[in-house]
């Protein structure tokens, strides 16, 4: 009598599944594990991934140049960056500056804190915003046209507009505002290695 499907050993089943995963290693029992391959990346995603990476390094950078200016060790720069964002932590290193560096180094790091403010402000529109595309349905014919990836964040107050300030930008302008942010890591690192000129000399008291 020929075999059916039924009287198949149950061990072959999974052999025989339309899974679209491809079976990697089969144990003795018929077990499978499974290689899954990884979703391909969009343009889009990989551009918000080179900005969130560049503005991680600003961050860091930010913390680094503030410890150098008050001279305090990492443990006790890591109690303060634990407990503060960015916004706060620009205002630190003003801060810091206008405690230990001289008048030129003040207004140096205050026109760096300047733009960093800026870029952070652009930072939460980015961070905070979505991915959209319009859609262009063609009343003749049926058809339908693509707009471009934007990233857009839409403001809670109706009156802020919604382009020029970093809450709506195409991939292009998303890319060129992170080489705006690397701009700004150069400073900040290169602030780092003037630290030690722009320090005010602070007197020791004779002995």
């Amino acid at each position: 009598m020929p075999s059916s499907d039924h009287d198949k050993d149950a061990s072959q089943a999974p052999n025989e599944t339309t899974h679209p995963l491809e079976a990697e290693t089969a144990d003795a029992v018929g077990s499978y594990t499974y290689t899954l391959e990884p979703p391909p990346i969009e343009p889009r995603d990989a551009s918000l991934g080179r900005y969130m990476d560049a503005w991680s390094r600003v961050e860091t950078a930010i913390h680094y140049a503030t410890q150098e200016i008050l001279e305090i060790e990492a443990d006790a720069a890591y109690v303060i960056w634990s407990a503060i964002q960015t916004f706060q932590a620009i205002k630190v290193l003003e801060a810091a500056a206008k405690l230990r560096l001289t008048p030129y180094g003040q207004k140096h790091v205050s026109k760096i804190c300047e733009k960093l403010l800026r870029r952070n402000i652009r930072r939460n529109y980015i961070i905070h915003g979505t991915w959209v595309q319009n859609i262009r349905l063609s009343l003749i014919g049926g058809g339908q046209t693509y707009g471009p990836w934007r990233r857009v964040y839409s403001h809670v107050d109706p009156d802020m507009p919604n382009s020029g300030d970093g809450s709506d930008l195409t991939i292009l302008e998303l890319d060129k505002t992170t080489e705006h942010v690397k701009e700004m890591i150069e400073a900040l690192w290169s602030l780092v290695d003037d630290i030690p000129r722009l320090r005010v000399q602070r007197q020791t008291p004779a002995e």
